[in-house]
């Protein structure tokens, strides 16, 4: 990277508000458990529940961020919808597809369970990584 990238690297930086800084680990964070989600409901053939939870995510995030832009329309306040939306939606998700610990069972159970689960869902990957590379 020469000057010229540093110099333009700098610029950029002196626009980041700190708002934005403060709220990009637990965006992503919040990012990381809705996708897990997700994919868990999918993983189940949950598809019904995984389309209320990708609809409600949506529209959640939406509405967070046009009421913080109508509160404070800069970039910071577009994190900060983002970040509330998707917080909601998690809770959407919550309540679509709960976790039951009681039906988890005893922990000998839960492993047996677990290895049957990735043994029938072996040829997951090979579908799913050639797609996501795409994406």
């Amino acid at each position: 990277m020469g000057a010229g990238g540093v110099y333009f690297a700098s610029g950029l930086l002196e626009k980041v508000q700190p708002a934005m800084v403060g709220l990009f680990v637990p965006a992503a964070l919040l990012a990381g458990v809705t996708h897990t989600w997700q994919a868990w409901a999918a993983a189940e053939g949950n598809y019904r529940g995984l389309s209320w939870i990708r609809i409600s995510q949506a529209f959640v995030v939406t509405v967070a961020q046009i009421v913080a832009g109508l509160i404070s329309p800069t970039a910071a306040g577009m994190m900060i919808g983002h970040v509330l939306g998707t917080a909601a939606g998690i809770g959407f998700a919550m309540y679509f597809m709960p976790i039951n610990p009681l039906a988890m069972g005893a922990r000998a159970e839960f492993w047996t369970r677990l290895k049957a689960f990735w043994l029938n869902q072996r040829r997951f990957p090979m579908f799913a990584l050639p797609a996501d590379a795409i994406n």
